[in-house]
């Protein structure tokens, strides 16, 4: 998952993918937020492509995404 990792970092649609999971979700900036138990500003910061994510932050959206995507999580 590393090497798919850094790859999602690099990749321009990783702001897409955050917006787009947060609002199938359903929740605020603040609230995707504290499920990847990180700050606001840094979800700001991705959806706004102004920062890239550490890899426990992106492993962390990682595992949230494909919950997603397995109806797992809403």
């Amino acid at each position: 998952m590393k090497a798919e990792t850094s790859f999602l970092m690099d990749e321009p649609t990783w702001a897409q993918r955050v917006k787009s999971a947060r609002l199938k979700l359903g929740v605020t900036q603040v609230q995707l937020a504290e499920r990847l138990s990180m700050s606001e500003a840094g979800v700001v910061a991705w959806e706004m492509r102004e920062s890239r994510p550490w890899s426990e932050e992106s492993e962390r959206f990682l595992q949230l995404e494909a919950a997603l995507e397995d109806g797992e999580v809403s």
